[in-house]
């Protein structure tokens, strides 16, 4: 299951740049007691010769208060092609077929949560979160968790934190596995690091893992990396990405073929252990003034 290189590259991501919980807690000191709204949202299309859809839509929602906050947010992600055009007939007469363009690619997720401050550099959080990714063949998994953390920096332009507590998970795949659990207990640990550049460039880093305490070979984390410019108060560009990572990962089921190309079945095999989601979005924020 490659744990050693896999514990490395998780791990070590945390300390070298440093999910979302910290970074809520550590948000700007200068912030407005009120609500705020950002939403992003970025599609890319081709047609033609190939036809090709790409759709990935984010929400923020914040309600700040002088030491608590609560977040939701929510985030969507689309993208399919058309299967190679084919004809139906003879040489001589015949018809081209194009397929029209299917999905081959959903991702959706949904958290929300509380969060407050104990001291300045200490906090509590609670929340729950919702994920599909038909890719990696998970069709529901639902998370709810209890963490305390430490503000470790906190300043105009850099800001670190981190979170640990435990995890409820309840998940369903595509393809069931009777070696994994469905309901299992979790630990688990967030960072966040987040750094201006410049003054309208902001970089950062959301981090998140979870281990099952029955099995700590079933674990999984979530690293979201973002590179924001801003063009007016309101308006922005960000491009992002985002690393999946299950160590065991969910089944899914494949057509068999013999060696001469003939269909004779089916097989079950494991997904992928990591994905990796590059996207480019236009963001709009809106807040108290």
């Amino acid at each position: 299951m490659k744990r050693p290189l896999s514990i490395l590259l998780a791990f070590s991501s945390v300390w070298v740049i440093g999910a979302g919980a910290a970074r809520a807690v550590a948000a700007e000191e200068d912030e407005k007691v009120g609500w705020y709204n950002t939403a992003d949202f970025g599609l890319a299309m081709t047609s033609g010769n190939s036809d090709t859809r790409s759709l990935n839509l984010g929400y923020w929602l914040r309600r700040r208060w002088e030491k608590g906050l609560f977040t939701f947010r929510a985030s969507a992600i689309q993208s399919g092609n058309a299967d190679a055009p084919f004809a139906v007939g003879d040489p001589v007469n015949f018809t081209v077929v194009e397929p029209g363009v299917d999905l081959s690619t959903e991702i959706y997720t949904a958290r929300g949560e509380y969060s407050r401050k104990i001291t300045e550099r200490f906090f509590w959080n609670a929340g729950s979160s919702w994920e599909r990714n038909t890719d990696a063949g998970i069709e529901n998994r639902t998370t709810v968790y209890g963490a305390v953390g430490n503000i470790w920096y906190d300043g105009d332009k850099t800001k670190f934190a981190t979170s640990y507590g435990l995890s409820y998970v309840d998940q369903q795949d595509e393809v069931d596995d009777p070696t994994t659990d469905d309901t299992y207990a979790a630990a688990r640990f967030a960072s966040s690091f987040s750094i201006k550049l410049g003054e309208s460039t902001t970089y950062n880093n959301d981090f998140v893992v979870l281990d099952n305490v029955s099995d700590f070979d079933d674990f999984n984390f979530s690293m979201i990396n973002g590179l924001s410019v801003s063009m007016t108060e309101a308006l922005a560009l960000k491009a992002g990405l985002t690393f999946l990572y299950d160590n065991i990962p969910a089944l899914r089921e494949i057509d068999l073929f013999d060696t001469t190309g003939n269909p004779i079945g089916t097989v079950i095999v494991e997904n992928d252990e990591l994905d990796s989601i590059l996207t480019v979005s236009l963001v709009v924020n809106f807040g108290p003034k």
